[in-house]
C-alpha cells in the first residue's frame, strides 16, 4: 500500500491485478482494509467518471461486487 501511495502511477497497467489482489482479501484487517480503500476510491476519482465506468466494467462481476460492497465503488 504504501509503495502505491508513492508512486500511484506505477500501477496504472496493472489495476485489474491490484484489484484482484485487494479483492481476494476475505477479512482484511480494518487498518488494512482503510488502506485499499484509500488507494482504491483515490484512482477512482483521479479519472473521469465515464472513465471508470468504462474500466470498472472489465471487472470480472464477482470482483466488482466484491469492490463495490466493501468499498463502494
Amino acid at each position: 500500500c504504501n509503495m502505491v501511495k508513492l508512486n500511484p502511477r506505477a500501477p496504472l497497467n496493472s489495476m485489474i491485478e491490484l484489484c484482484e489482489a485487494i479483492g481476494s482479501w476475505a477479512a482484511p484487517p480494518a487498518e488494512l482494509n482503510e488502506m485499499f480503500k484509500q488507494i482504491l476510491l483515490g484512482y477512482k476519482n483521479s479519472i473521469p467518471p465515464d472513465q471508470w465506468a468504462s474500466f470498472y466494467t472489465q471487472f470480472p462481476p464477482n470482483l466488482a461486487h466484491r469492490l463495490t460492497e466493501r468499498y463502494g465503488l
